[in-house]
């Protein structure tokens, strides 16, 4: 489009929002709390009800059952981990105590046991009836089959059941466990058991099994399995031991677990591993640390859940060599906890002490074969890390041990890939030094990846060992068009395969194509976007199919233009597209279908539009809005949101979102502020509700209080981070103040991480700004480029080198890219006031930047704050710290770009005696 018909188009849309303003309300910081937000949204399994829950920031959750045919609503308050019998007509959750109610009787000092305790609410929507059971601890339902409800009760229950529980010697406690009642839904029959510690159902089979300690009198503890139609209770085995990891087959005819039954305080436990089956009467202990198949020292591992193989033929668990322990009889004062780094190790030692708790519960994947009764060893010390696909013929191991150094410096470590018989556990090394690791095709046939040091897709045939190039930059480019960072960019990945795995989905950044595994460059596309830059994905709604449907497909499609959504109809031979929806929305990736019906749930969401639930059938013929979670908005100024198109000073077309506020006038002068975070000109069509956000300005938010918004799309030239953004944002500011409705001299910018690091290079660059907020930002890239990513131990060398900070070299290859894009070197130069966000607990980015950030301009005289949130990560998260952080940045930007008093925090700053006391939001009226 030419510059002139966009200044046309900006003619009409300003003349248009001037005539529709609205006297509305201004949101406030009460509103963050109040907004709600939807979850927990299930679907019958024959699609006839659905539910979900309402809530806001410090509110209850509030039910809704939604009847899809009679369009009936009901709705519970105070409900939490809510379901749905495989019925569809009886629901239940747990009912939890009023938040305010907790929260007043916390100040009141009340123990935890003196608090409202949960019940458990049945509802039956057919009969209208509803049954309370008080004092719950859990509850339970089957995921294939309905009728059955299992709950336990916390220990002791209700006063009332003293008399009940006094006729046994011991008490219920955590440790010997409470009574687990199982209800029949329809009968509303209940049998009770006494004393349990655990309980599961099988997945499809109708049994239901449980570990209880015992009564100590007619009762021994043990594992039972009780058969839901007969209501037969089989004792398996009798323990007085601990035992774990209780899981039955799909079939409800297998059960294994793990016992401990030393009731000694040895500290390598001897875990023993056992079965049952429908065809013995008992549990039969299948290993344990003395077994003959256990390498040297070896032994059963409890941190690892077993589990069947889908046709219960294998029972895959666990084994692990034995653990370093510390010796007890050491004295603290006579251990030297000295940490010796080493240029030697193949990961730093802080991402080790990070890996810990992983490295010690580590375990090594085995199985045992009833059909030969044998075991058989999948991984090993030389090769940790093995996936299976079910009754697949091989295994696939992964090894990194000597590639883990280029973790530091790239992000990544390479990997040796291992082809492992499933029946004999042999190995054999079939790719070196792969950048990633290969998937398995559903039926354990093939391995797929993208290599992206050439930007090909491949195929193993694991059978034959041939390697197949599925993609060439001949036949498209199947790798990130837009990547602007110094690494191989990624793939736009992969759709999932066709039956018998003929085909395989593979996407670029437009089209749906579809490549034969076993064949070279064999590769078709059935959609033609790329022509109309129209992006087409497939849609996924049965998430338990192996294999797509074989005549077509749900699929989504993009325009990126003008950023519409809809979904369609594709018929995979003829390419046909049907539309089904499109519209000015962001739509929903993942609907919700029922498993026996067409009934879908589905959102779609847009700048004024909340995502609200919506029902209907997979061709989207009948919609019907379930949902209405926030009506209040309409009483509120909103703003609108539309694409703001620019050239730079390079001559660059440019684009980036422009929030306006309600009655917006063009004549008129407003203050700006800019907010920005590499690319978000593709999230046009996002809600943005007014939620406390830990790190960025909420659009609606200030765009009610009379503020315009812009957020600048930035590209960027490797090297050159700083330089980049300074062409991109200060170009775009520049377009809007020639449209004279901007007031040049209010202007603030926002940013975090990234942004914030974008944010404090910008002001040594300009003068632009009045006031800026610069979240967690990196300040010093050479300290920065030494430092340690202490939320995973990495060092942060890769992040400069290949990734997000984009300078492409070494410190020692150019230092003076270092220096350029720092600028700790130029605060001299600063003359705009600076809020800093950096909490002392950064995972991501060493808060010592922050600091380096805060002493450099007072030390230079800049007026400065930083916000310290004490033990908070990269961004608040706790819900007081997200609030006070929202409302200190407003009081910053009012007062700089709206004439408001100064908060007493900005004037006086907050000493440390008054911390957590005096909070200094007052504001200097004087």
């Amino acid at each position: 489009m030419k510059l002139h018909q966009l200044t046309l188009l900006w003619a009409i849309l300003l003349i248009s929002l001037s005539l529709s303003a609205q006297s509305k309300k201004k949101l406030t910081p009460d509103n963050y709390k109040s907004w709600n937000r939807i979850k927990d949204v299930k679907i019958a399994t024959n699609g006839s009800k659905v539910l979900y829950t309402l809530s806001g920031e410090r509110t209850n959750k509030e039910l809704h059952i939604y009847n899809t045919r009679s369009k009936d609503t009901y709705i519970f308050p105070r409900a939490d981990q809510p379901s749905i019998d495989y019925s569809g007509n009886i629901f239940m959750w747990k009912s939890v105590a009023d938040v305010d109610t907790i929260r007043e009787q916390k100040r009141r000092k009340l123990k935890k046991e003196e608090l409202p305790g949960d019940s458990l609410f049945i509802f039956d929507v057919v009969t209208n009836n509803t049954s309370v059971i008080n004092t719950l601890k859990s509850y339970k339902i089957p995921d294939e089959y309905g009728g059955f409800v299992a709950y336990q009760l916390e220990p002791g229950g209700h006063p009332s059941d003293s008399l009940l529980l006094s006729k046994f010697k011991k008490k219920e406690s955590k440790e010997d466990g409470s009574r687990m009642i199982l209800r029949h839904l329809s009968s509303e029959k209940e049998d009770t058991f006494y004393f349990v510690k655990d309980y599961e159902f099988a997945e499809e089979g109708k049994r239901l099994v449980y570990h209880t300690s015992g009564d100590d009198s007619l009762r021994m503890g043990g594992i039972h399995v009780v058969d839901l139609m007969s209501g037969n209770d089989l004792e398996i085995l009798q323990t007085k031991g601990e035992v774990y990891h209780l899981t039955l087959d799909m079939k409800g005819e297998q059960l294994a677990f793990i016992v401990d039954s030393d009731a000694t305080e040895v500290r390598h436990r001897p875990y023993e591993l056992y079965r049952w089956s429908m065809t013995n009467g008992t549990a039969q202990k299948i290993a344990d640390n003395y077994s003959g198949f256990l390498p040297q020292g070896w032994e059963i591992s409890n941190f690892d859940t077993p589990y069947f193989s889908e046709n219960g033929s294998k029972l895959f668990f666990g084994i692990a060599p034995p653990v370093l322990l510390k010796d007890s009889l050491i004295l603290d004062d006579e251990i030297v906890n000295v940490e010796v780094w080493s240029h030697t190790d193949g990961i730093l030692h802080t991402q080790q002490k990070i890996r810990e708790k992983r490295d010690r519960e580590k375990t090594y994947l085995c199985y045992y074969d009833f059909s030969n009764k044998r075991f058989v060893q999948l991984a090993t010390a030389e090769i940790k890390d093995v996936s299976t696909r079910d009754n697949a013929k091989y295994a696939i191991g992964v090894d990194d041990t000597k590639y883990q150094k280029t973790i530091s410096w790239l992000g990544y470590s390479y990997k040796d890939i291992y082809r492992i018989d499933m029946t004999t556990g042999e190995s054999k090394r079939i790719i070196s030094r792969s950048p990633r690791n290969p998937r398995m095709s559903p039926s354990g046939n093939y391995l797929y990846w993208f290599n992206r040091e050439d930007g090909r897709h491949y195929s193993y045939d694991l059978e034959n060992e041939d390697s197949f190039s599925l993609t060439d930059i001949e036949l498209g480019i199947f790798y990130d068009e837009e990547n602007d960072r110094p690494m191989d960019p990624r793939s736009y990945g992969y759709g999932g395969w066709t039956a018998a795995e003929e085909e395989l989905v593979i996407y670029d950044r437009y089209d749906i194509w579809l490549a034969r595994p076993n064949e070279s460059k064999k590769i078709r596309k059935i959609t033609n976007g790329r022509k109309d830059q129209i992006e087409y994905r497939i849609v996924i709604l049965d998430k338990e199919r192996d294999y797509l449907s074989a005549e077509q497909w749900l699929v989504r499609w993009i325009n990126h233009k003008t950023k519409d959504e809809g979904y369609a109809h594709l018929n995979i031979d003829s390419g046909e597209l049907t539309q089904l929806f499109l519209g000015p929305y962001r739509i929903d990736r993942s609907p919700l279908k029922a498993k026996s019906s067409n009934d879908i749930i589905w959102t779609k969401e847009n700048y004024d539009i909340f995502p609200d639930l919506i029902h209907s059938d997979t061709l989207l013929q009948r919609q019907n809005i379930i949902s209405n979670a926030n009506p209040q908005q309409s009483e509120y100024s909103w703003g609108s949101i539309h694409m703001h198109e620019w050239k730079d000073d390079e001559n660059m077309l440019r684009k980036g979102l422009l929030v306006l506020p309600d009655g917006f006038d063009p004549k008129k002068k407003y203050p700006l502020l800019v907010n920005f975070y590499e690319r978000n000109s593709q999230n046009l069509h996002r809600h943005r509700a007014p939620y406390a956000h830990r790190s960025t300005i909420n659009y609606a938010y200030y765009s009610s209080k009379g503020y315009i918004l812009f957020n600048p799309d930035v590209y960027y030239k490797n090297g050159y981070p700083g330089k980049s953004c300074e062409v991109a944002v200060l170009s775009g500011v520049k377009s809007l103040i020639d449209k004279e409705f901007v007031d040049k001299d209010r202007i603030g910018v926002q940013g975090h991480s990234w942004g914030g690091y974008q944010v404090a290079h910008l002001l040594t660059k300009t003068d632009m700004f009045k006031c800026a907020e610069s979240g967690a930002p990196v300040v010093n890239m050479i300290s920065a480029y030494g430092g340690i990513r202490w939320g995973s131990g990495m060092s942060r060398q890769f992040q400069y080198e290949k990734t997000q900070s984009r300078l492409g070299a070494t410190l020692w290859e150019n230092p003076e890219l270092y220096i350029e894009n720092s600028p700790v070197f130029n605060l001299d130069k600063v003359n705009t006031p600076v809020l800093i966000l950096h909490n002392d607990e950064d995972g991501a980015v060493p808060w010592y930047q922050g600091i380096e950030y805060f002493v450099g301009l007072r030390r230079l005289g800049k007026p400065a704050w930083m916000l310290n949130y004490n033990g908070e990560p990269h961004w608040p998260v706790k819900w007081q710290n997200r609030l006070d952080f929202n409302i200190r940045m407003e009081q910053f930007f009012d007062h700089y770009l709206m004439d408001a008093p100064m908060p007493r925090w900005m004037k006086r700053g907050v000493p440390a005696l008054e911390k957590g006391i005096l909070q200094g939001m007052e504001l200097d009226r004087n």
